[in-house]
């Protein structure tokens, strides 16, 4: 269709009938770098209700994230005809929450927010509207507009918004890497992997058959954490028929029955294969707990080959806030008078050559290319009212953060 967008045909389907059909992408090497994240989206359709759906107004919030030349463009819109209730939303720029607020939508209402396209990742979080079907979250996420200045940050969170005709899956560019692995997605926010309590996960446990002689049979053994709840597995993508059960104390087995795995060195390509799955976590699991995952792979009736650690720990604070940014040692702009009346002196961070202004609900109003270490602040036709800064250097890294109150 263009675009490297791809419709399949598939037919008709009964009720509980499955299958599956695999793609195989090349990434272009002149033109990606190490780390950058490339997703792919698969979309069923039809994918519309029959029947009505109590308590629920029948707003639907959309979000979509664009890259315009040097800005970056973020947008949440209702694309029903019915107003919405205020929701929340959140701006997140790496792994921190720049702003949050709360927006209500009428109907075909569309909420735009743009940004400079500094090479960071952008993302934009919306509450889905009350009593959805599908929906409890509203995302779209942006890597590498004007350039590639972080990665690594798009599977930290969840790249799903949770709507069942709809799956992305979302793999980064690596070098060198173990061929027999497990990963655990979303990533989690920091050292220890931190995710919301709730937090479904998806793990992908890849394999490789690197001996001398074809593999005929798999079989990957993953004896789940006990903070998982194996009644919630749901068996996903492959890259081959496979069957599955699940035994003893959540001991969670795939098998691939003539496989006929060639070794690496005859098929590296032919050599490799995957599987994923999703499990809940048990409800009320513990603020703090880590839940660990590893995988065994067994190649006809050789040793098996244990697969690396997955680490998650669940906790409240999964994701850096704005309000957070002197726990990072993150220096405070200095402003000076304030509240002001018509115009003040902003004392930069060293490194600083841009300060931007925001309104309240995370708006960027002015982007000022400053040098030395201070600048002289005018309102012009500002209204009355508090309004962030934010410090960045050439990269558009932060390098200090404050507040102005025009009175």
């Amino acid at each position: 269709m263009g675009n490297n967008t791809f419709r399949f045909q598939l037919g008709n389907i009964d009720w509980g009938d499955c299958g599956q059909f695999s793609l195989i992408v090349h990434v272009d090497c002149d033109s990606t770098v190490i780390g950058q994240t490339h997703c792919v989206e698969a979309h069923a359709f039809p994918d519309t209700l029959c029947t009505p759906v109590p308590n629920w107004s029948g707003a639907t919030i959309e979000a979509n994230a664009t890259c315009q030349d040097s800005v970056v463009h973020l947008q949440l819109q209702n694309i029903s005809t019915t107003p919405s209730a205020t929701l929340n939303y959140i701006i997140i720029e790496d792994d921190v929450v720049l702003f949050d607020g709360q927006k209500q939508y009428d109907g075909n209402e569309t909420f735009n927010l743009e940004y400079p396209a500094n090479g960071h990742t952008w993302r934009i979080e919306s509450q889905q509207e009350p009593g959805h079907p599908f929906s409890n979250v509203a995302l779209a996420f942006l890597e590498g507009c004007g350039g590639y200045q972080s990665l690594g940050y798009v599977n930290q969170f969840s790249v799903n918004g949770w709507t069942p005709s709809v799956n992305q899956a979302c793999v980064e560019n690596t070098g060198s890497f173990d061929p027999n692995d497990k990963q655990g997605f979303p990533l989690g926010f920091g050292d220890t992997n931190r995710i919301r309590p709730g937090q479904a996960l998806e793990y992908l446990i890849s394999f490789q058959n690197t001996g001398t002689d074809t593999a005929f049979t798999v079989q990957i053994r993953d004896t789940l954490s006990a903070w998982l709840d194996a009644g919630t597995i749901r068996p996903g993508a492959s890259s081959h028929p496979y069957t599955w059960n699940l035994s003893g104390p959540g001991v969670l087995t795939f098998r691939f029955d003539n496989i006929m795995l060639p070794d690496s060195n005859v098929n590296l390509t032919g050599s490799q294969g995957f599987v994923s799955f999703w499990i809940d976590q048990k409800p009320e699991v513990p603020l703090e707990t880590q839940i660990l995952n590893t995988a065994a792979i067994y190649f006809d009736f050789n040793a098996p080959v244990i697969t690396n650690q997955t680490l998650h720990t669940v906790g409240v604070d999964y994701i850096t806030a704005v309000k957070d940014f002197e726990k990072q040692e993150v220096p405070t702009i200095g402003v000076q008078p304030n509240p002001a009346e018509k115009e003040t002196l902003v004392s930069l961070p060293p490194g600083t050559e841009r300060l931007m202004v925001f309104d309240v609900l995370g708006r960027p109003l002015r982007v000022l290319q400053v040098r030395g270490a201070t600048v002289r602040l005018e309102r012009g036709n500002l209204p009355a009212g508090m309004y962030g800064l934010r410090a960045e250097d050439k990269h558009g890294n932060l390098t200090g953060a404050g507040k102005i109150i025009w009175k």
